[in-house]
């Protein structure tokens, strides 16, 4: 995870609405090869090198399974550094009013060290 300035958050609240548009202008042929020269930079794998654990989501695969929070915990506890979002960009996007904004977001593994502390809390295993 690259170090991303606070102003990140704000610019992907802007850009996430446009992906679909985005993904449509690729396949004009001039103009979508113009587009991703044009925006390949900025959405490196620099930028974007996270993974996701799915909350509450059914995972292909796994029926009827839930992650215990057993294993929830042990994750966090091995992890070598976590970092807690303060705004969830996708919530905020969509007005999310069934769960909260603020603090939504765990990420765990070494190169969370890194994050903006303007962006992200970093907190310890009790926390």
């Amino acid at each position: 995870m690259s170090k991303r300035p606070a102003w990140w958050m704000d610019f992907l609240k802007i850009y996430w609405p446009l992906q679909l548009f985005a993904a449509k202008i690729t396949n004009i042929p001039i103009l979508g090869k113009l587009f991703l020269f044009c925006m390949r930079p900025v959405f490196s794998e620099k930028n974007f090198s996270i993974s996701y654990i799915p909350v509450n989501i059914k995972v292909e695969g796994l029926e009827n399974t839930v992650l215990p929070e057993k294993i929830m915990e042990i994750l966090i506890k091995n992890s070598a550094h976590r970092i807690i979002i303060k705004r969830c960009s996708c919530r905020d996007l969509h007005n999310c009013k069934n769960f909260p904004i603020e603090d939504s977001c765990l990420l765990l593994g070494q190169d969370t060290i890194t994050a903006d502390e303007t962006v992200a809390k970093h907190v310890s295993v009790e926390e």
